[in-house]
């Protein structure tokens, strides 16, 4: 019954009328004023990380696993089911067949594989999801003006990354970076292929790419500093390039492909840096909510798919 709780190094020490302070530390018993410091000095952000760091390394896994490994049974799944629906069509590169086959197979496949991810990773995450929505109903100054500043940051980002592009480009043949080049493929196939892509680039890819780029990238870190705003923000622009990168690099190597391709395929990451700084930026500064990052994605998706459908 005589035994204290220290506030400041959580033991326990035998209280009596003459015990002023904590035996270990030398605590003043009963200090508000140092119990009210010690609150202070905890960071929000490191308690999420605290509580949730198991969970951001899981949901980081999943997405990988996901993308690159699920993906492929995925593919291989949906093939057999469109061969199924097409018995005895020529698919062989250039025949009248090939490029329907393509554009329905990685339609639906990449559909399935963010309704899949979706799946698994909004559950993970679904108590801080939460408390970023109450948040926001709390706070919604906070959440609109970081909505607003980070359109404005993106959009200048975007536009000098562009010059940015154009100028490590110049005396090449540059075009849009594979990733771009194949949703503006699938949109303009029309038919069922453009809806499954609209929906998967205009509301999946916003909820997920936040999910996984922000709350669980910077989650998995203990400080909200600047310094995961920028490893963010070259993970999330690397992710969007370096895969085809890779890819390129046993064509380049064998003489099937020039160097210039991998070359240009490389420096449009920058196109990705205005936009994925902006995100991981409002995130900073917000403290941890995910709620303007996703908009301000599903605002740039959606703009893009408009320009997509009329503009190319």
């Amino acid at each position: 019954d005589n035994m204290k709780l220290c506030n400041k190094c959580n033991r326990f020490y035998e209280e009596n009328e003459s015990t002023n302070f904590c035996p270990y530390c030398g605590t003043k018993c009963n200090d508000e004023e140092n119990v009210e410091t010690e609150e202070i000095k905890i960071d929000q952000f490191e308690l999420d990380h605290i509580e949730n760091k198991t969970k951001y390394w899981l949901g980081l896994g999943l997405y990988f696993a996901i993308f690159y490994i699920v993906a492929t049974i995925v593919s291989v799944v949906i093939t057999l089911i469109w061969m199924g629906f097409n018995p005895g069509a020529d698919i062989t590169e250039g025949s009248p067949m090939y490029d329907k086959y393509q554009f329905d197979v990685l339609s639906w496949s990449n559909f399935v594989i963010y309704v899949i991810s979706a799946a698994v990773l909004i559950p993970i995450t679904f108590k801080t999801l939460k408390k970023d929505f109450l948040q926001l109903r709390q706070n919604p100054g906070l959440i609109f003006k970081w909505f607003g500043f980070g359109m404005l940051i993106m959009y200048g980002g975007i536009y000098a990354s562009a010059i940015l592009v154009e100028l490590l480009s110049f005396g090449l043949e540059a075009g849009d970076s594979a990733n771009q080049e194949l949703i503006v493929s699938l949109l303009k196939s029309g038919g069922i292929n453009m809806v499954l892509m609209t929906s998967m680039t205009v509301i999946f890819a916003p909820i997920i790419e936040e999910i996984v780029f922000r709350k669980c990238l910077f989650g998995i870190f203990k400080k909200n500093t600047i310094k995961t705003v920028i490893l963010s923000t070259i993970i999330f622009a690397g992710i969007h390039t370096i895969p085809t990168c890779l890819g390129l690099i046993p064509s380049v190597i064998l003489g099937d492909a020039p160097w210039t391709e991998l070359y240009l395929e490389f420096i449009y990451i920058f196109q990705y840096i205005g936009q994925a700084f902006a995100l991981s930026f409002v995130y900073h500064k917000t403290k941890g909510n995910i709620i303007p990052c996703i908009m301000i994605h599903f605002i740039n998706n959606f703009i893009s798919i408009l320009g997509t459908l009329f503009l190319y």
